[in-house]
């Protein structure tokens, strides 16, 4: 498993809310996020801070091809690993949820 690193940035936006893509790991699985409280749409900033956490375990800072954040939902054949539980999430590296955590992993402000 990664380590996670302090020489990321604070996630951007748009970073914050495509996380919040990936509700299903809130039980069950390495990757756990807090879940949602019943009727809300965003975790507070307790929460976040968790999630950030939680993701940074994920990321190895400068490259995106070696953070599982990325390649554990790509598809093989766009660079992901082989096999993912919980399916594919991009079909590309093209996808610009894709492209907005890659450049996150990569230092981008």
């Amino acid at each position: 498993m990664f380590r996670p690193h302090s020489k990321l940035p604070r996630p951007p936006e748009e970073l914050r809310r495509s996380i919040s893509n990936f509700v299903c790991h809130s039980q069950g699985t390495p990757y756990r996020l807090q879940p949602l409280a019943p009727g809300s749409t965003s975790w507070n900033e307790e929460e976040s801070r968790r999630n950030f956490e939680a993701t940074l375990r994920f990321v190895v800072p400068g490259d995106p091809l070696a953070s599982w954040l990325l390649t554990m939902p790509l598809a093989a054949e766009a660079g992901g690993v082989a096999f993912h539980p919980g399916g594919k999430h991009w079909s590309s590296q093209d996808d610009p949820e894709w492209q907005t955590l890659a450049a996150w992993i990569r230092g981008a402000k």
